[in-house]
C-alpha cells in the first residue's frame, strides 16, 4: 500500500504501540472507576480487565500490577481526602464554622461520595501493598505542607489528622443515624471545641 491509500479519507492511521498501550491503561483506569461506584473497592482485577473487555493479563502488562490500578483508581474516586479551610477568613473559629457548613452540605449532597471514601479507607487497612504505596501521597492527611495563617493548638500535621478525624466521623455518624441525631449544631459544636472557642 503506498502513502496515499493510508491518508485517504475512511482510513484510521494504526494507533502506535504507545498510544495503544496508553489506550489501554485509560479503558482499565475507565472501567476500574465505573465498578469500584458501582460495587465497592473489593472489585477484583479480572473483574474490571472483563469490563475493559480485556483479560487479566492486560492489566499486568500495563500496570506495574494491581496496586498500581487501585491507585490510579482511587486518583479518579477519592480525589480530595481531607479537609480544606478557608484560608482567606480572618480566624480559625470562622474557618471552622465554614468547614462545618462544607461537611453539613457533603453529607446532604453526596452521600455516595462519602460511602466510597470509607470502602476506599477499609481496603487500604487491609491491602498493606497499597497502603505502603499511599504513605507517600502528599494529598493525605496530616502531610500538608503550607502553615495555616493562624495559630494553633498542635502541630499542623497533627492538626490536619484531628480535624479529618473528626469530620470523617461526624460524617459517618450522620450516614448513619440521620440528622436528628447527628444534627447541624453538632458540626457547629465539634469545630467551635477544635478552634478553642
Amino acid at each position: 500500500m503506498d502513502n496515499d491509500d493510508a491518508a485517504s479519507p475512511g482510513r484510521r492511521t494504526p494507533l502506535s504501540r504507545i498510544e495503544r498501550k496508553a489506550a489501554t491503561r485509560a479503558a482499565l483506569i475507565d472501567a476500574g472507576e465505573r465498578l469500584v461506584r458501582k460495587k465497592g473497592f473489593s472489585v477484583s482485577v479480572e473483574e474490571i480487565a472483563t469490563e475493559a473487555g480485556f483479560t487479566k493479563g492486560a492489566v499486568y502488562s500495563n500496570f506495574t500490577g494491581r496496586t498500581e490500578l487501585f491507585e490510579r483508581i482511587c486518583e479518579r474516586v477519592i480525589p480530595g481526602l481531607q479537609v480544606e479551610h478557608d484560608t482567606s477568613l480572618p480566624t480559625l473559629a470562622e474557618a471552622l464554622m465554614d468547614t462545618a457548613r462544607q461537611e453539613i452540605e457533603a453529607v446532604e449532597r453526596d452521600a455516595e461520595q462519602i460511602v466510597l471514601q470509607l470502602d476506599a479507607a477499609v481496603q487500604i487497612l487491609r491491602d498493606p501493598e497499597l497502603r505502603a504505596s499511599l504513605l507517600g501521597d502528599p494529598r493525605r492527611p496530616g502531610t500538608a505542607g503550607d502553615e495555616l495563617p493562624w495559630p494553633l493548638p498542635l502541630p499542623t500535621a497533627q492538626w490536619n489528622v484531628a480535624v479529618n478525624a473528626v469530620a470523617l466521623g461526624l460524617l459517618v455518624q450522620r450516614l448513619i443515624f440521620g440528622p436528628q441525631e447527628v444534627p447541624d449544631e453538632l458540626f457547629v459544636w465539634l469545630n467551635r471545641r477544635l478552634a478553642d472557642d
